[in-house]
């Protein structure tokens, strides 16, 4: 993982095979971000990497795969149901979800800022 020093307006990042043989997955970070928006990026670039070497669907349908496997590695829908299932105590949805995301985080390291 590279971090170029440009800012590039719509740009965060990028990814691609680099190398003699195209044998190395790089991705690069584009500017400043802040720590959630990173994470994204990386896991977003990572799918790239992963769903679309070659590129054998539209760019919109590549992005939009990309996006859900950012939603499943960052967050994968098993772990939240149950953290949605773990907090019943009466109290508001927002903190009861907000505990449960904080539990969830200690068991396996999500992207979430709490």
């Amino acid at each position: 993982m590279l971090r170029v020093p440009l800012e590039v307006d719509g740009l965060d990042g990028f990814s691609a095979w680099v190398g003699r043989d195209r044998e190395v997955p790089t991705i690069c970070m584009v500017g400043e971000s802040v720590a959630y928006r990173g994470r994204y990026t990386i896991s977003e670039e990572l799918g790239h990497l992963i769903l679309h070497t070659p590129l054998r669907v539209p760019i919109d349908q590549a992005e939009e795969e990309a996006k859900e496997f950012v939603g499943e590695f960052v967050l994968p829908e098993e772990a939240m149901r149950l953290s949605q299932r773990c907090g019943t105590s009466g109290e508001p949805p927002s903190n009861s979800l907000r505990r449960g995301l904080g539990s969830l985080k200690s068991l396996r390291p999500i992207s979430i800022d709490i």
